[in-house]
């Protein structure tokens, strides 16, 4: 394994392990030396090792941006340039950017900054491998992320043979080039992710903002991803019936696949509060959430000892360009939803966890009250292997199974 930069230490008066992060000390679960608190450490050098990594990438100044020309002698450096700049327009849902070509530009930095001047036609299998190897040093990135750029930077000269830039050979051959095997490396693996426990989501419900609440035990009891929730609006959904189907843009909808996420009973309680928003508007903005803030903020002061209008509140009547409202976006992102849910976590002292957890709880709920194959329609997946991915076994489960077995 590669060195750790943060070293698993013991509290002598508690029998606990911790380790240092900038400056604080972070507890671990469990005793110290115990299985559980020894995977919750590695868990958490994986996550700063991947971070670390993703910081490096981001510094590194890349040469991607040089005079494109489509000609016999097309450089790697070059053709890159091509793709990232089709990907502009390519990596587009709803007239929104998808964050697919930024992960492209991130994968392609070592390749351009290594091979950036050689001529398409002399980047071989021998090149590849050298690359795929040299992102192995220093055991910052996890396997995952290697693989997952190697397969982006095939997916790069693929394009180029369909864009007739030159023959099929070229990326015929870096096809053979292996991705790395788990078991096979020192590298880390990315943690797996999973479900997030009910009575940790009930701890952190109370600290969000109630249009974020919301959200979470939408999600939760519906099953859909986070880019699903955030982005719903009325005219998605039909209401005809008992059971109401929102039918969302989703990240497979280009292979012409239809995605109807059933919103039950408690779905449609939650949701009543939010009919006064117009059919094309996000039923979940940001800006509701700082009008309601604001609204609250008014109401606590009017409770107070001091009722005065202060002339800072009257100068942000006048001019509404500076009001909260106004500062955010019309939508969350990914990024702001999972934030606003660990802020919560934070004040609520649970243990941090993500809104792509609460997927992973309703698809293995589904699973274990009815069967994968309908936990495989909740989710919209079109392959039951995928949602395998989603369900998780429950230890105790596996007991039984084995009781029984020991029976017989």
């Amino acid at each position: 394994m590669p060195k750790q930069t943060h070293k698993y230490c013991r509290l002598t008066n508690r029998n606990i392990g911790f380790f240092w992060k900038d400056g604080k000390r972070v507890y671990l679960p469990g005793l110290y030396n115990s299985p559980e608190s020894l995977a919750a450490y590695h868990n958490a050098m994986a996550e700063i090792n991947e971070a670390k990594a993703n910081e490096v990438s981001d510094k590194k100044k890349s040469n991607i941006s040089v005079p494109i020309q489509t000609n016999a002698k097309l450089t790697v450096a070059e053709l890159v340039a091509m793709f990232l700049e089709w990907g502009k327009s390519h990596y587009v849902k709803n007239g929104m950017p998808t964050g697919a070509n930024d992960q492209y530009y991130h994968a392609s930095i070592e390749l351009v900054e290594e091979y950036g001047h050689y001529v398409v036609s002399s980047f071989t299998q021998r090149e590849l491998i050298a690359l795929r190897n040299s992102m192995n040093i220093g055991g910052l990135l996890s396997r995952k992320t290697i693989n997952d750029r190697l397969t982006r930077i095939k997916r790069i000269f693929n394009w180029g043979v369909s864009e007739g830039h030159y023959g099929f050979e070229i990326a015929k051959n870096l096809e053979y080039v292996e991705t790395i095997r788990k078991g096979r490396t020192v590298l880390p693996e990315r943690p797996k992710r999973k479900p997030v426990a009910d009575s940790i989501v009930e701890a952190t419900l109370p600290h969000l903002p109630s249009l974020v609440a919301d959200m979470v035990v939408i999600q939760r009891v519906s099953g859909m991803r986070p880019s699903e929730v955030f982005s719903m609006t009325w005219e998605q959904i039909d209401t005809s019936d008992d059971i109401w189907i929102y039918t969302p843009s989703h990240k497979t909808e280009h292979h012409d696949i239809d995605r109807f996420v059933p919103l039950n009973e408690k779905c449609q309680d939650i949701m009543a509060k939010y009919r006064n928003t117009a059919p094309d508007q996000i039923i979940f903005s940001p800006k509701r959430t700082m009008r309601e803030r604001a609204a609250f903020l008014a109401e606590k002061r009017s409770k107070g000892k001091n009722k005065k209008i202060q002339p800072s509140q009257i100068k942000r009547k006048m001019y509404k360009q500076v009001r909260g409202e106004n500062l955010v976006n019309d939508t969350y992102s990914r990024h702001s939803y999972k934030n606003a849910i660990q802020r919560a976590c934070k004040r609520a002292g649970v243990d941090n966890w993500t809104p792509y957890q609460l997927r992973h709880s309703s698809a293995t709920e589904v699973a274990n009250k009815l069967s994968k194959e309908d936990a495989k329609i909740i989710l919209g997946h079109t392959d039951l292997r995928t949602t395998e991915n989603y369900v998780h076994e429950e230890a105790e489960k596996v007991k039984a199974v084995a009781r029984k077995l020991g029976q017989k």
